[in-house]
């Protein structure tokens, strides 16, 4: 501000030129927004997974991502069985971490107990 000073002539003025909205009555971004995210994920992922089945009936390991989102959005809405069955067909996809999926479900029981 000093340095524009410097250069030009700078005058105030006592008044706002700022309208400022406390409560517009629009629906916020932040409301809800995270759920919507994660109902309007399901069902793309879902869609994508019927649709492409055959592609994926050969090919497994393309279906990964989907599973991981299913499973991911599933968590979000709280639905613990859904993450589950989606987390359980993320594993079977890649052999190698069959075991890892073991060790993961055997920790969620667990601390489901506590």
């Amino acid at each position: 501000m000093t340095r524009i000073c410097q250069k030009y002539k700078v005058d105030y003025v006592p008044e706002s030129l700022v309208k400022v909205y406390v409560n517009h009555g629009a629906p916020r971004l932040s409301t809800d927004f995270y759920s919507d995210k994660a109902r309007r994920g399901i069902l793309f992922h879902n869609h994508f997974l019927k649709t492409f089945k055959e592609c994926f009936d050969r090919h497994p390991r393309y279906a990964q991502y989907h599973f991981q989102a299913l499973c991911m959005y599933y968590f979000i809405l709280g639905n613990r069985h859904e993450t589950v069955r989606y987390l359980k067909l993320y594993f079977s996809t890649y052999p190698p971490l069959r075991g890892v999926f073991f060790a993961l479900l055997k920790v969620f029981i667990i601390s489901r107990r506590l």
